[in-house]
């Protein structure tokens, strides 16, 4: 092919990508939830009062912590768009960009077609959730190793790259980090790369440049995140059942299967077909496992796919650890179909360019659905925050929001937005009057919260009793005035309060 063609198919297939995962959430549909919505306020506050944070999201184990690269990546995006949220989404969408690029420059047009309608990349990828991150970081790994050649000797360069994105699973998921620096040496090892013991401290060495604002963290925090992680290796099995109580014995082997097969599925194909997918891949991995030709790819794909499953039979592990593993399938079906079933390329990319299209129709209705029927999107969070200032016609005004996760950094994160964007702020605006000990992020300067004019914002709740008592602690003294739903799932009460003067 021509250069010329080859950077038209290129921008084709990154056109494809981006509208399939821009057209179901578009104006505002997207998932912003509790930890979306830390994460952006974070980010604000590192913008505001430029401080950048040593540490991201925290992890299952109390007390340990990822690493903060995806802030400082982020936080670009986020100030350009002044601070909308979808600033988040649209730095996982440059990511992919960057995917599409070496996977079209190392492989072949078929697997970069597949990455782009994958359904379970597009469900990944349209919010800015930090464990899904961790599908970015398996296509170069992923590439690296398929470069490397048997009985050779690595370049410092290749070691230095696999050390430093390596350390990368640790600032998105280290629960999936910790599988894959297990599975590495044994790759290598397989292999039989050659690497001497200078090459070794080059690896070390990558891995913990990304890390050293964590390690900064743990000097000036009296090793806190080494403490939790010696606690969590002391008491392993109590530990690990309260990270995720999986099944054990043949139960637990059944568990982590089902759970690896509905991934593979997700992977390979553009819509929801359960484990009827699952079962096209395992039986297209073990045709590919049969190819001698393949015997190179086959050490690394068989390590990372055999490797996760059985050591997930051990550690705790939840479903949305194994999405890293998308890239992989991803490789193993476009590279058998390309070199062993090239005639049925042109009539797959035909099928699952129908099968897309129904899965875009059908994704931008469950976001509608959503939209009236789940807290979870950012949409139906901004249109009562909206409501709100509707309501209070210009006046000073409080606000509290109930949730039912009690943390309501979602409407923290809105209002100090609107703010951003010169909006005046609610005299006082929590899940409760006087709750600020939750929520470090806000820095505004001391004022007097009084003001007569009272907003609840209240979610669909799921244990009553949780809502009588926020109920009680809200609204004595409150004289309701007004009452408007937003949607089936989101309800704005406006209120005066009586004992103001």
């Amino acid at each position: 092919m021509t250069k010329n063609k080859e950077i038209f198919i290129l921008i084709l297939l990154s056109i494809l990508a981006l509208f399939l995962r821009w057209f179901p959430i578009r104006n505002g549909l997207f998932t912003f939830e509790y930890d979306m919505a830390k994460d952006s306020l974070i980010m604000l506050e590192m913008f505001q009062y430029h401080d950048p944070s040593l540490v991201g999201a925290t992890t299952s184990i109390p007390g340990l912590f990822n690493g903060p690269i995806w802030y400082y990546l982020a936080v670009i995006p986020n100030i350009i768009l002044r601070f909308n949220p979808f600033g988040s989404v649209v730095a996982v969408w440059i990511l992919v960009l960057i995917n599409i690029y070496l996977l079209k420059r190392y492989t072949n047009n078929f697997i970069v077609f597949i990455y782009a309608v994958s359904v379970g990349l597009i469900g990944a990828q349209q919010n800015a959730w930090i464990p899904y991150l961790t599908t970015h970081v398996m296509v170069p790994i992923l590439l690296l190793l398929l470069n490397l050649k048997s009985n050779k000797k690595i370049n410092n360069l290749q070691i230095f790259l696999l050390g430093f994105l390596s350390s990368l699973f640790f600032h998105s998921q280290a629960a999936f980090g910790i599988v894959f620096i297990i599975i590495l040496p044994v790759i290598l090892y397989l292999k039989r790369i050659k690497i001497s013991f200078k090459q070794i401290f080059i690896g070390i060495g990558g891995f913990f440049l990304s890390l050293s604002p964590l390690i900064l963290f743990e000097l000036k925090n009296n090793f806190i995140q080494s403490k939790a992680v010696i606690n969590f290796i002391l008491d392993f099995g109590t530990q690990s059942k309260i990270i995720e109580p999986n099944s054990s014995g043949f139960k637990r082997i059944i568990e982590i299967a089902s759970e690896m097969l509905n991934v593979a599925g997700q992977s390979i194909f553009p819509i929801e077909l359960g484990y009827f997918g699952g079962f096209v891949a395992l039986i297209i991995f073990i045709i590919y496992l049969k190819k001698k030709e393949n015997n190179q790819d086959i050490l690394i794909l068989a390590s990372l796919i055999l490797g996760t499953f059985f050591l997930y039979l051990i550690l705790p592990a939840k479903a949305y650890y194994l999405v890293a593993l998308y890239p992989v399938w991803i490789y193993l079906f476009g590279t058998y179909i390309y070199k062993y079933q090239k005639k049925y390329v042109s009539p797959l990319v035909i099928l699952f360019l129908v099968l897309a299209s129904v899965q875009l129709v059908n994704s931008r209705n469950t976001y509608n659905h959503l939209s009236d029927s789940s807290t979870s999107l950012y949409s139906s969070k901004l249109a009562a925050v909206n409501k709100a200032y509707e309501l209070v016609e210009g006046k000073p005004f409080r606000s509290y929001q109930f949730v039912p996760a009690v943390y309501d950094y979602t409407y923290q994160y809105i209002y100090l937005q609107n703010n951003f964007k010169g909006r005046y702020l609610p005299t006082e605006f929590s899940y409760a009057p006087g709750e600020t000990t939750y929520n470090t992020y806000k820095h505004l300067p001391p004022k007097s919260p009084e003001s007569e004019v009272v907003i609840l914002i209240i979610e669909k709740y799921i244990y009553e009793n949780v809502f009588d008592d926020w109920w009680n602690r809200v609204t004595p003294n409150l004289t309701i005035l007004e009452e408007v739903s937003i949607s089936n799932s989101i309800k704005i009460i406006k209120a005066k309060d009586e004992n103001f003067k």
